[in-house]
């Protein structure tokens, strides 16, 4: 890690979380901790950390479909959409294309440079079947998108819901052909439209085209949560007092650090509500 600011290198850990949203925020509850490919041949490194004989080094796609797919095992549970910026990865193809093949839905913030094919509407003509070029996410909102003038978002700060503009475009999820062993290949990509300024919001790329808009940004707004609650492990949990050297130490500190949090959020006092009028 570059530590412009501080004007010297940093030496830190790089490590990948998976979140629960729910009504009381989000949650923490599995970690990966990334180990770079120089660890992988040092045995003396790998002794002094007391990295196990099985961890090998692995990127940080295939981390994240290791969290997600470990999470949709557990019995009980009902799969959830996976919500993820992915702006800075400079490869999204293969987390896109295996959370994709793998039955997972997703809506996940992409760079508006990604690469996407436009999708045929679903009753077009055999002409409009052909094979269209690819373009852009930005190109395909702003070229051939469709517009959502009055979606109703998350409440502001007056507690009311929030009027916006989007703009969506039905787009084929990169690296899957249609039909595709069992698979649809068919997205949507969307961004919020300021029409005053003509300018795109974050540009989120979906493999749920049939949800609502409504739906579809709410979802992508528990992003927006999740940054919230890793500041507020790094402040007032110890998510980065984290002073040891060792593999399995990591965990540990991070397992504290989930639990800490998890019973900061149950133990908060059950706002009052006022019970409701008895009808006259």
């Amino acid at each position: 890690m570059d530590g412009g600011e501080q004007g010297r290198t940093v030496n830190c850990q790089l490590g990948l979380a998976l979140f629960l949203s729910g009504e009381e925020g989000q949650v923490p509850v599995d970690w990966r901790l990334h180990l770079p490919e120089r660890w992988a041949g040092d045995a003396e490194a790998r002794r002094r950390a007391r990295i196990p004989e099985e961890t090998r080094p692995q990127a940080l796609w295939a981390l994240a479909v290791d969290l997600v797919d470990g999470l949709a095992a557990q019995p009980g549970l009902v799969r959830a959409p996976v919500v993820a910026d992915l702006t800075g990865v400079t490869d999204v193809r293969p987390l896109i294309e295996r959370l994709h093949g793998r039955g997972h839905g997703f809506v996940l913030a992409v760079s508006g440079q990604l690469p996407l094919t436009p999708a045929p509407e679903p009753y077009a003509g055999r002409a409009q079947r052909e094979p269209l070029p690819r373009l852009s996410a930005r190109q395909l909102l702003l070229r051939g998108g469709i517009r959502h003038p009055d979606v109703a978002v998350t409440p502001g700060p007056d507690g009311r819901p929030r009027r916006i503009q989007v703009i969506s475009s039905l787009a084929e999820i990169p690296g899957l052909r249609p039909g595709c062993g069992r698979v649809s290949s068919a997205g949507r990509v969307f961004a919020e439209w300021d029409p005053v300024r003509k300018l795109l919001g974050r540009v989120w790329l979906t493999n749920l085209p049939e949800r609502r808009m409504a739906d579809l940004l709410a979802l992508a707004s528990l992003h927006t949560g999740t940054l919230a609650t890793v500041s507020a492990l790094g402040e007032h949990y110890g998510l980065l007092d984290f002073e040891g050297r060792s593999f399995p130490g990591w965990h540990r500190h991070m397992t504290l650090v989930s639990a800490a949090h998890a019973y900061g959020l149950l133990s908060r006092p059950v706002p009052h509500r006022r019970p409701d009028r008895e009808a006259a």
